[in-house]
Parts: structure tokens; C-alpha cells; sequence
């Protein structure tokens, strides 16, 4: 088995930020969202559950009900805590294309924030550069006909500049990020001492990855963007193993993320910058 994408340090770091920020309103929406979409699944698969925060939620709400749920994940680090945070959950240390249970063994999978890492991460991580259309035909193999799959991941806020005030603090982490990055390079126009014009997908990447500087994952974070899916990619991608697309939901605002950095957006429109696609599996396979 190759290296895991994220080694011990790095696992537990993500795991201190996310108990830190579980509660704020961007967690609580995308939790929500799941849970309101799982539909009446009795068994349910977490691709890429980390130490089974989501897992955890999903057995909260249905504690009355019996299900089974099982996750896995990659990274052996981020998998220890599964059964402290989620005891019944099955847990499993594997790779999202070559999942290990047989076919139909599910009526729900989710996959959260994950598989942008498999589309950019493919050869480094995963060896083949198609491992992203192979995960979710792998998806698709383990659904039930009828079954869900909720794919919940970064959308791609497309062309175009914004402008954006900054103060002092944002001007040094503007600076940093611009260095650090290595996705595409970052050039900002500065059009005044505390304003910038910058495009869409520079904006984006860099609001939701000042979280990084400095730590064990800034690393890794600088390797890849926060703009990937777009909607008929995402449909294509999910018609192609076999899924119907039923609900396309945009959440997020990026105006929330410039407000928790002090960033005013003073040209340009705020958009959502996150999607969870709601797909269902045909009875047979392309057609439903």
C-alpha cells in the first residue's frame, strides 16, 4: 500500500481543527444536508470518514432506527478514533477505488470533501490518473439500485476578477499565500494601499486555505485548489457509472469566509463555493 496522504501529524491536526470548528454554521449546513438527503437508508458508507465525525451525526439522528454504517479512509492515523467517536460503525483502512465489500451492499454512500483529493492527487496518490471516474464506478458497484450516493465537494466558481479590501493582517497572509501556493501562480493587482483585484478562483482558494499556513497540511494544501467540480462534470461523471443526478444544491456563500477574515468584497457578487450532488442508481446500469 502506498504512503497515506496524510501521515500521523498531519491527521492529527486536522483532527484538533475539526473538533475546534465542528459546531460553526458551515459544518452545521453540511451536516445537515446529509442527513436531510440520506432518505430512509437502513446502510450507509462514509469514503474518506477520518476519525467518523459524520458517521457519529448519522448514528445520532437515527438512534431509534437500526442501520449499519461502515467508513474508511485512507489514512490509517485518521481512522484510529473511529470507534471512540462512533462505535458502531465498521471501519476499514482502504482506498476509495478498490472498495472492500461486495456489490449492493449499500443504500446510501457519501463521500465529503473527499473526492477532489482523488481528481487532484490521482497519480501521486492513487497511481492512474482516471482513479476519479474508477471511484465512483466503485461507488456505484457497492449502491443498491435505488440506492443514493452524496457527493458533497468544492465547486468551481468559474471565470471573472473581484476586488477585495484588506487590512493589514490580510494584506501578510495575501503575501504568504501568493509564495506558498503551488496549484497555478497567484497574482493579485493591487489597485490601492488596502485594495486588490484578484480572479474568482484565486479569492476562493486563498479564503479557505489561510487555515494552513504554517501548519503540518500547508504542505499538501498548496499543492492542490479549492476549485474543481463543476456541474456538468459532476453529471457526466456521475452518468457515466451508472447514476441519475436528482438535486443540486450550492451552499456556502464566500462572503462568509471573507468575514471571518476581515475581507471586504467591494466589486463583484458573492457566490457558494461548496455542492452536494444527490444522485440515485439506476436499475440497470446508464439508465434508471
Amino acid at each position: 500500500m502506498r504512503k497515506p496522504l496524510y501521515d500521523r501529524q498531519a491527521a492529527e491536526f486536522c483532527q484538533s481543527r475539526e473538533l475546534a470548528k465542528r459546531w460553526v454554521e458551515d459544518d452545521e449546513t453540511r451536516v445537515q444536508l446529509i442527513l436531510e438527503h440520506l432518505g430512509d437508508a437502513a446502510s450507509i458508507l462514509d469514503i474518506g470518514c477520518g476519525w467518523g465525525m459524520m458517521l457519529a451525526e448519522v448514528a445520532k439522528a437515527r438512534e431509534r432506527r437500526t442501520v449499519w454504517l461502515a467508513g474508511i479512509d485512507e489514512s490509517p492515523h485518521r481512522l484510529q478514533d473511529l470507534r471512540v467517536t462512533c462505535p458502531c460503525a465498521l471501519g476499514a483502512v482502504a482506498r476509495a477505488p478498490y472498495l472492500p465489500f461486495r456489490d449492493r451492499s449499500f443504500d446510501a454512500v457519501i463521500t465529503s470533501q473527499m473526492l477532489h483529493e482523488v481528481e487532484l492527487f490521482g497519480v501521486e496518490l492513487f497511481g492512474r490518473p482516471e482513479e476519479t471516474s474508477l471511484t465512483v464506478r466503485e461507488i456505484a458497484r457497492v449502491t443498491r439500485p435505488g440506492g443514493r450516493y452524496l457527493l458533497l465537494d468544492h465547486l468551481d466558481p468559474g471565470h471573472g476578477t473581484v476586488d477585495v479590501s484588506l487590512d493589514a493582517r490580510g494584506r501578510e497572509l495575501l503575501t504568504r499565500f501568493a509564495d506558498a501556493f503551488r496549484y497555478r501562480p497567484i497574482n493579485p493587482a493591487k489597485l490601492g494601499p488596502d485594495r486588490y483585484r484578484l480572479s474568482k478562483r484565486d479569492l476562493q482558494d486563498f479564503v479557505t486555505k489561510i487555515w494552513s499556513l504554517g501548519s503540518p497540511m500547508e504542505t499538501m494544501e498548496m499543492e492542490e485548489t479549492h476549485c474543481v467540480f463543476t456541474r456538468n462534470q459532476v453529471k457526466t461523471l456521475l452518468e457515466s457509472a451508472g447514476f441519475d443526478l436528482v438535486r443540486w444544491i450550492r451552499f456556502e456563500p464566500i462572503r462568509t469566509d471573507l468575514s471571518h477574515h476581515s475581507i471586504a468584497l467591494v466589486r463583484g457578487q458573492s457566490w457558494r463555493r461548496k455542492f452536494l450532488a444527490v444522485a440515485r442508481r439506476g436499475r440497470t446500469r446508464g439508465r434508471w
